[in-house]
């Protein structure tokens, strides 16, 4: 399980130190280009935005994993993210206009979640639901990805390390 758990952690941490490092990137080229001058308080609004929104690619990026991990086939697990994505998205849209309460199962995919955090939308939803989203479903990825690994006789990637 440590092994599983380092492989994934430290996955987990390129891609979060990757993203963060991205947004401060083009957070910095919009202040230029837009000829604002630098605040603290901007900068302070800012980051949390930017740490969710992490964690929330980070998710992404497990569940992505964990569906290869399962399936064996990078296509397929990327395919049924991107639909599972943007079919979660359009049903979100569509459940904002009217409740339906057979599409709560759309919850327990991470496109309205990325979506709300992306377009800082946190009307619809606060900054601690999409951070308590973000952080199960992780949490969850590594524990499916952790069975899978050891069904599969622990080895990772298909390779003997």
């Amino acid at each position: 399980f440590n092994g599983v758990l380092a492989h994934v952690l430290s996955s987990a941490l390129i891609i979060g130190a990757a993203y963060s490092a991205l947004c401060l990137l083009l957070f910095a080229i919009a202040i230029i280009r837009g000829g604002h001058n630098y605040s603290h308080d901007m900068l302070t609004a800012f980051l949390p935005a930017m740490i969710v929104n992490a964690v929330l690619v980070i998710s992404v990026a497990l569940e992505t994993v964990t569906i290869y991990r399962i399936t064996g086939s990078a296509v397929f697990s990327g395919a049924v993210l991107i639909v599972g994505f943007v079919m979660s998205l359009t049903l979100y849209g569509t459940s904002l206009q009217a409740p339906i309460p057979s599409l709560r199962w759309i919850f327990l995919l991470p496109g309205p979640y990325l979506g709300v955090g992306c377009a800082l939308g946190y009307s619809d939803m606060g900054q601690l639901t999409l951070l308590g989203y973000g952080v199960a479903a992780s949490c969850l990825s590594v524990l499916i990805y952790a069975l899978v690994s050891f069904r599969a006789g622990g080895v990772l990637n298909g390779s003997s390390d």
